[in-house]
Order: C-alpha cells, then structure tokens, then sequence
C-alpha cells in the first residue's frame, strides 16, 4: 500500500507542477532520484574496478605458480633490454646537449 501511495503522490505533484506546493515535492523527488542514480553509479564503479583488479590479481598469482611449478620462472626485468632503453637516453641527451651548445640559425619569418 506505501508504494502505491507513493506513486500516486508523485503521480499528483507531476499533474499540478505549476503550482508551488507541488512543484516542491516534484523537485524533491527529481532530487532524490538523482542522489539515488549517482550513488547506483559509484557503486557499480567501485564494483567493476575491483573486480578488473582482482582479475588482474588472480591472473598474475596463477602465471606466476604456472611458472614456479614449472621450474622456467623468467625474470621480471631484462638486464640486456633495460641497458639499451639506457643506450638510447644517453643517445638523446648527447644529440639535446650538441643541439644546445650549437643551435641551428633559423631565418626571421617576419622579414
């Protein structure tokens, strides 16, 4: 019976919008039904992220068992990629610091 009474109110308060009174209870309710939309989304925000984490997690722990079960358990980190992603940075900073110390003469456009 509360939920039909409650419908038929807001059923009312629609009907007579142009009157104050009820053009309250209609922003009222507008009002509620936003807060309770946006804390659906949230939730569900919330919900999806840690489920895509704990995937990624149970991911992570079944390769890495896979891995030690199986006795070729790969390192992270490879030493010989790592040093040459160094080589080219060394490589960059060496061309930025002759660019610097010989800056390219560029014509004036506004003459």
């Amino acid at each position: 019976m509360i939920q039909i009474a409650t419908w038929t109110r807001i059923r009312t308060a629609y009907a007579y919008r142009h009157e104050p009174e009820y053009l309250r209870l209609v922003a009222t309710y507008f009002w509620r039904m936003l807060l309770c939309i946006g804390v659906i989304i949230i939730a569900g925000a919330v919900w999806y992220g840690a489920f895509q984490l704990f995937s990624v997690l149970e991911d992570v722990g079944n390769r890495s068992a896979k891995a030690y079960s199986s006795g070729t358990e790969t390192s992270i980190l490879d030493r010989a990629k790592l040093q040459a992603t160094l080589d080219i940075f060394a490589e960059r900073r060496a061309q930025y610091e002759s660019l610097k110390a010989n800056p390219s003469t560029v014509a004036d456009p506004s003459r």
